[in-house]
């Protein structure tokens, strides 16, 4: 009889103790998902992590103005209804240069069909483009663009300070389909960023 009372005892300690385990994880675990969550944006409903850097505000590309190769202008009217990822350097295209027009081509091809809304465009600052026909081969689909007597206006707008010298630091920019300058990519930026950026950006946009 005493032992069975004693399993009895047993039992109902058990199930207080299960008990009180239960209560004590209803009560943390949402404490600690909330941790979890705070410490980890990317966990966020409707939150996102750019691997460019943000203009902030964005820059309007009003007065945009270029020289194409058969000499016609270039302006922001016939950049709006595209996403534009732009290369401005020299004429000539050395390696990092290359590296970075590449990652620019390999950004668009990542995604698939929804890369036809991406433009890239490769604008030389100080001389013509050199290596023309080897460009087109190795970039298909590049737009190459000169600097012409309008274009100093247009290339002051893409300074990320007083100090940046504009189309020396193989920086690639990424502008919007209003024609608004949205992002910049350091030379050596991560391709896979960049991919995740135009994944992000061409799921959201109802334009381009």
């Amino acid at each position: 009889m005493t032992e069975q009372i004693n399993q009895q005892d047993n039992k109902a300690r058990r199930r207080s103790r299960i008990s009180l385990i239960v209560l004590i994880a209803i009560f943390l675990v949402p404490i600690m998902m909330a941790y979890i969550v705070h410490k980890n944006p990317s966990l966020q409903p409707g939150s996102t992590k750019n691997h460019g850097i943000l203009y902030k505000p964005a820059v309007a590309l009003d007065t945009f103005s270029f020289v194409t190769l058969d000499s016609k202008t270039f302006t922001a009217e016939q950049m709006r209804g595209k996403w534009w990822l732009i290369y401005i350097g020299k004429g000539s295209c050395e390696a990092i240069c290359q590296e970075t027009l590449l990652k620019a081509k390999n950004g668009i091809i990542a995604q698939g069909g929804e890369g036809i809304r991406v433009r890239y465009t490769y604008i030389s600052t100080s001389e013509q483009h050199t290596d023309v026909e080897a460009l087109k081969k190795q970039f298909p689909g590049i737009l190459l663009l000169n600097a012409g007597a309008k274009s100093e206006n247009t290339l002051s707008k893409f300074k990320i300070d007083a100090q940046h010298r504009v189309g020396s630091d193989d920086r690639l920019y990424l502008v919007d389909p209003a024609a608004n300058l949205l992002m910049h990519y350091p030379a050596g930026f991560k391709d896979l960023g960049l991919m995740e950026d135009l994944k992000h950006l061409l799921k959201w946009s109802q334009i381009g």
